[in-house]
């Protein structure tokens, strides 16, 4: 019987260049996609961490009220040498509150830790001018040995000493890696957990419900949709600037501007990702 030769049929020794860019196109698609979903993930694991920190020194504050009486404000002026520059009465009224009326305001003290009674070196003239998260760290931390707070001291005379064992233990442990200066003072503020710049978390105190100032120059903080009640309008507002490091507005304006938010607006821009602990998380979810 005859058999008839056939031809075989080439075989293919690999993909084509329009079908490896096919496949590139594709991979480049799905990990474009997964980077996306995962840097979501990223934010809201952040954004519970910031949260959750924020209840955390929700609760300081209150243990803070319940020892002394009163919440913290957000702006105070210390005096290291009162033999240069006394201290001023509205600070002393606010240390009165919690300290009582005992305090030796003759006594020279080393709040920013640099040896001297100078107080910020830019002023010179023995003061320390204490705005926002700078109060967070001292009325929560207490007096500061370098990178520790070790809370104020149990004389009441002297609470600001930083010896003695007769001492009241800090409200709130900080972490000293998160230590950060940004105006140069040597009073440190609190650096935000939500992002990798140097910026501090905002700290605005109603001051026991008498009002936040709407001064110039006062601390940043929000008000609801009416523009005048204020979120916290008897506690605190607690502000994060977010994973992109920025508020969208000035921290301390001048002359002060109204922030407003309500869980019913549109927010967007650097604003979107600001966390605080009267939203539910971000102000633009």
């Amino acid at each position: 019987m005859k058999v008839n030769a056939t031809t075989p049929e080439p075989t293919r020794s690999g993909f084509t260049l329009l079908e490896l860019l096919m496949v590139v196109v594709i991979i480049s698609i799905i990990a474009a996609l997964l980077i996306v979903a995962f840097g979501g993930v990223l934010r809201s694991a952040d954004v519970t961490k910031v949260k959750a920190e924020f209840t955390q020194i929700e609760s300081a504050m209150k243990k803070f009220e319940s020892d002394y009486g009163v919440i913290p404000p957000s702006a105070i002026v210390l005096t290291e040498d009162p033999g240069t520059t006394a201290w001023d009465a509205t600070s002393k009224t606010v240390l009165r509150r919690m300290f009582g009326n005992t305090i030796d305001w003759t006594a020279s003290y080393d709040f920013n830790g640099d040896s001297v009674n100078t107080g910020d070196p830019a002023l010179g003239d023995g003061r320390l001018i204490l705005t926002s998260s700078e109060c967070l760290l001292f009325f929560l931390g207490g007096v500061r040995s370098g990178t520790t707070f070790t809370g104020f001291s149990g004389n009441k005379e002297k609470p600001f000493a930083s010896g003695g064992d007769n001492r009241v233990d800090p409200q709130f442990t900080f972490d000293p890696s998160r230590l950060i200066d940004e105006d140069e003072d040597g009073m440190p503020e609190y650096k935000d957990l939500a992002s990798d710049e140097d910026i501090a978390i905002i700290f605005a105190s109603s001051n026991n419900g008498q009002g936040y100032s709407d001064t110039d120059g006062s601390v940043a903080h929000y008000h609801q949709s009416d523009g005048s009640t204020p979120w916290n309008q008897n506690s605190f507002q607690l502000i994060s600037a977010g994973a992109d490091g920025a508020f969208g507005f000035d921290v301390e304006p001048n002359p002060f501007v109204v922030l407003t938010w309500s869980a019913d607006s549109t927010v967007s821009g650097a604003e979107a990702d600001n966390i605080t602990n009267f939203a539910p998380g971000t102000l633009g979810q």
